[in-house]
């Protein structure tokens, strides 16, 4: 039995990535794991901008160590949001600025970093408006890198899965797409 945390981030709660969470949720709890959901839209969740003038003097916000210890008690981390301007939401970027800190996530010592969430796995769910060709072009490579390299990995979090919903602007063919999305989320085991 899993634990699986799900971040997502849209500000409509009847848009395709909560559709994503949900079947995602469904299909995992049938299958005995227990699911917990966040979404960093709503007011209970939300986080300040990162800002300190002397990082040693920063307090974290509530907020922060919650998620914290979410995550320590997590088994598999579940990100869903679009793809806006070529990056996530401003509000899920803000929540990994703050929650995947030095000495939470990871750490450097001897000049050699320290994963701290070693043995946690992520998947990761993109929804974009246009056809793939053009994200595989121009987007998905360094995104990818981003969210595998420079994020997760960073902290030891190895990414089982990456999957980009497209064409979601797209109304013609949509719903079959958007159908499509939520069967293949569904059988993830």
């Amino acid at each position: 039995m899993k634990r699986i945390l799900i971040l997502t981030a849209h500000p409509s709660p009847r848009g395709h990535t909560h559709k994503i969470m949900s079947a995602y949720k469904d299909a995992q709890e049938k299958l005995g794991n227990t699911v917990t959901t966040v979404d960093l839209y709503e007011t209970e969740n939300q986080i300040p901008f990162l800002q300190f003038e002397d990082i040693k003097n920063y307090v974290k916000h509530p907020n922060v160590i919650k998620f914290q210890t979410m995550i320590t008690e997590t088994d598999e981390v579940v990100v869903i949001h679009p793809l806006w301007w070529g990056g996530a939401p401003a509000v899920m970027k803000n929540f990994f600025d703050n929650v995947l800190t030095s000495g939470f996530a990871f750490s450097w010592h001897g000049g050699s970093l320290n994963k701290l969430l070693k043995g946690k796995t992520a998947r990761v769910f993109i929804t974009c408006g246009g056809p793939m060709w053009l994200y595989r072009l121009f987007v998905i490579p360094p995104f990818i890198a981003v969210w595998k390299y420079m994020t997760l990995e960073y902290c030891g979090v190895k990414v089982t899965d990456f999957l980009v919903c497209d064409r979601m602007a797209i109304a013609d063919g949509r719903d079959e797409r958007i159908a499509k999305y939520l069967r293949k989320v569904s059988k993830l085991p």
